[in-house]
């Protein structure tokens, strides 16, 4: 976007214009079209380079153009969005585990070190 002549580069600011750019000796900085150069990047690119102004019907022949491309269509894909469930089998798998612990009749070398069935009072007598 620019103009022929050229014109000054506007500056923003949470989206209002507050000033115009201006370079290290305070003059406005002014931007210009440079026709050549957007000529050949059209033409390598293979597309066509058309001046533009304000007026309607350069707009329109511009919209005119884009709508008479080649169309194409380009395969998509589709991802579907799965909910987990995963933790009804882990909570199913700890109680498991815990009624393995609590209630199984044989010992395991684990669970008699923490002695939970045991009395503590023989354990002291014992020690006696």
């Amino acid at each position: 976007m620019g103009t022929l002549n050229g014109g000054p580069v506007p500056i923003y600011t949470n989206g209002q214009r507050t000033g115009f750019l201006k370079d290290q000796d305070g003059n406005m900085v002014v931007s210009k079209m440079d026709v050549t150069l957007l000529q050949q990047v059209s033409s390598a690119g293979g597309g066509e380079f058309i001046v533009a102004g304000d007026a309607e019907p350069e707009l329109s022949n511009i919209i005119e153009k884009i709508a008479r491309m080649d169309k194409t269509e380009y395969e998509s894909k589709l991802f579907s969005d799965y909910e987990d469930r995963f933790q009804y089998f882990i909570g199913a798998a700890f109680l498991f585990i815990f009624a393995e612990i609590f209630f199984s009749n044989r010992k395991n070398k684990y669970i008699t070190r923490l002695n939970l069935f045991e009395d503590r009072r023989k354990k002291q007598e014992e020690v006696i």
